[in-house]
């Protein structure tokens, strides 16, 4: 499924359009197009959530033995829910409902982040006019309002473009840290928190193809 095209200006007398596509498998697509609907940028991102229940004693008391002993035991069950994972379960109001062993359980939201997998402008005359902007304010419109804290990316400038990528990430906010651990850069930027609504999370069951 796909939005209709939307114009937006940019800087220099340039404009493109962008198209939201929400029918991929794994992630969520904002293309840019010129006049002639050739494809002159692209964003890809997904948004991870992880729902979290507390285990019953008596829970925790069966599966002792797999830990080594209930102090050993966590006492908390999670699933980490992508893009890919949402057809699998029955997801109202940020409470995930999955039936294990006959029985029905709750996992409440316990937090949620938007993984920028890939920002990139595909032609010269696009290139530092805004249009990378543009396609990110849509997915950060997008990320807070499926509920996410934080947008997050590995920082690893390639491409013809690359030049740009650090000033792209500094100019939406974003800090670029390197990660001891991981041996990689991280590009973090934190979200405001939505205003709470009766309304249930933009993201349907529905396969992952959005609406």
């Amino acid at each position: 499924m796909k939005e209709d095209l939307r114009r937006v200006e940019l800087f220099y007398g340039k404009h493109a359009f962008l198209e939201f596509v929400f029918d991929d498998d794994k992630s969520y697509i904002i293309r840019a197009y010129d006049d002639d609907k050739n494809v002159v940028g692209c964003c890809y991102f997904d948004i991870e959530k992880l729902y979290q229940r507390q285990l019953t004693q008596e829970e925790r008391l069966s599966n002792s033995p797999h830990f080594g002993g209930i102090d050993k035991t966590p006492e908390t069950s999670e699933l980490f829910v992508t893009k890919k994972d949402l057809h699998k379960y029955n997801i109202s109001d940020n409470v995930l409902t999955f039936r294990t062993r006959g029985s029905v359980k709750t996992f409440p939201l316990k937090w949620a982040k938007c993984k920028l997998e890939l920002i990139q402008i595909k032609r010269k005359d696009f290139f530092m006019v805004g249009l990378g902007t543009a396609m990110y304010k849509i997915m950060e419109d997008f990320a807070i309002k499926n509920d996410c804290t934080q947008i997050y990316a590995h920082f690893q400038p390639i491409g013809e473009f690359s030049s740009g990528s650090r000033r792209f990430y500094n100019h939406n906010g974003f800090s670029i840290e390197f990660d001891p651990i991981d041996q990689k850069h991280y590009a973090t930027k934190p979200l405001p928190q939505k205003e709470k609504s009766p309304a249930s999370s933009p993201i349907k069951n529905d396969g992952g193809k959005g609406n």
